[in-house]
């Protein structure tokens, strides 16, 4: 893994979809994002290689589930 990570929002900037979409997807496991604190409430990072892993990859389904949301 490599030092450098996203928020979700700055994930979901990068990737054009809504932040919500992306914890969505982290949730079902799509997304590989650690929460670097204690607790649920410690906010999600998502590693740069995961970005390019998505946009390699998964790109086409994380787009049509933010269709599927609007």
């Amino acid at each position: 893994m490599d030092g450098q990570f996203f928020t979700v929002e700055e994930f979901a900037q990068k990737l054009k979809v809504p932040a919500t979409t992306i914890r969505k997807a982290i949730r079902a496991g799509r997304i590989h994002a650690f929460r670097p604190g204690i607790g649920k409430k410690s906010p999600y990072r998502i590693y740069e290689s995961e970005l390019t892993r998505i946009i390699l990859v998964d790109f086409e389904s994380i787009k049509r589930e933010k269709e599927k949301n609007e």
